[in-house]
């Protein structure tokens, strides 16, 4: 069931209400909705009404739509606060555009277009061996539908990852980093979905490549920190691998490879139940990493930004291939999971490698 707007703008309206409640109880206020304020004879209900010693506010809440005569409202509001000494404030809401256009297969038709293609040129103008990891649609622009042709603009986010040389050692000489770049995209495709046509623009203006150090680090040159610092750091990134594992394993056990048994397609609960642990581990790591993006290095969250995409995407396949009734795509899709698994792995354990010097970096006073 789709909700019609009008319901969808009271849902707009209740959460900004209580979003404004919460952030003024932070700040100390006393707050009361729909107060009543006796007013030249009538009872003026204020939507939120918050009082901290002796400041007031009253709050208006506006929707962009259906507001008639806002002048007059506004000219009510402020006698009304005159007359209790409050100060009146009014929010509008801005409702945000509904989003008119899904095509949840497009993250995939693009990373595998991307991946299989020829690298783009601006790839190939990067330091070091680069590789297209994922690809995340942010928004789509623009559709058109043709008999034989498929027309697709939009945003979306390139992640990469890139092997480059640090020493002369012939086996620990190289280091791994990701990144990610914004591209817009205008994209063709026939009515199997495959990629005739790929127009794009890419913003490398933030890439950084990860200097390597010149020399080890000595008693000179360690990061000294407080021992609660160290513990408090220590245990972030206890929670941080731990739900990196949890996800890349959970995603692992869509496509598995050795001696694991692959899941079988007549079986609808072990496959509901594998697609279920992957989307939840994946939710969780992804608040895990974010709640905690601004404490660790730029690059370490880039692989975790970059596993996590790459996990999603092997989420969409497995439904596809899986739990979909489409039969089309479903052995190319087993095929690029099973690939990407090995993909997920490598970056992982180019995380941990990250972590493991980081820590050894960190000195204890």
């Amino acid at each position: 069931m789709k909700l019609s707007d009008s319901y969808l703008n009271k849902s707009y309206y209740v959460a900004t209400v209580l979003q404004q409640m919460d952030e003024l109880r932070k700040e100390g206020f006393d707050v009361q909705l729909k107060k009543k304020i006796f007013f030249k004879g009538e009872f003026f209900t204020a939507d939120l009404y918050a009082e901290n010693g002796s400041e007031k506010q009253i709050y208006d809440f506006r929707l962009e739509e259906g507001q008639e005569h806002p002048e007059e409202r506004d000219a009510l509001l402020n006698s009304i606060c005159e007359s209790v000494d409050a100060k009146p404030v009014v929010v509008e809401i801005t409702l945000p555009e509904e989003r008119q256009i899904h095509f949840e297969e497009l993250d995939d038709i693009l990373f595998s277009y991307l991946s299989t293609t020829t690298l783009l040129p601006e790839l190939q103008e990067l330091p070091g061996d680069v590789s297209v990891c994922g690809v995340k649609v942010n928004n789509i622009l623009s559709a058109t539908l043709e008999s034989a042709n498929i027309s697709v603009s939009g945003l979306a986010k390139l992640y990469i990852s890139l092997r480059y040389r640090i020493s002369e050692d012939e086996e620990q000489g190289f280091s791994t980093s990701c990144d990610s770049f914004p591209m817009s995209f205008t994209v063709s495709l026939d009515n199997n979905f495959n990629c005739q046509t790929f127009e794009y623009e890419i913003d490398l203006s933030g890439f950084e490549l990860k200097k390597p150090e010149e020399e080890p680090r000595s008693e000179e040159n360690k990061n000294y920190v407080s021992k609660i610092r160290f513990d408090a750091e220590f245990k972030m990134f206890q929670d941080i691998s731990e739900a990196l594992l949890t996800m890349t394993g959970s995603a692992a056990a869509l496509f598995p490879n050795g001696v694991s048994a692959p899941p079988k397609k007549g079986d609808e609960e072990e496959l509901t139940l594998r697609a279920e642990k992957a989307a939840e581990s994946h939710g969780e790591a992804n608040k895990v990493f974010m709640r905690n993006a601004p404490f660790m290095p730029k690059n370490m969250y880039r692989i975790l930004e970059t596993v996590a995409a790459q996990c999603e995407g092997q989420l969409l396949r497995f439904n596809r291939a899986y739990l979909s009734d489409n039969s089309v795509s479903s052995e190319q899709d087993i095929q690029t999971g099973r690939l990407q698994r090995e993909d997920i792995s490598e970056l992982q354990a180019s995380f941990m490698e990250e972590l493991r010097s980081y820590l050894e970096s960190l000195d204890v006073r």
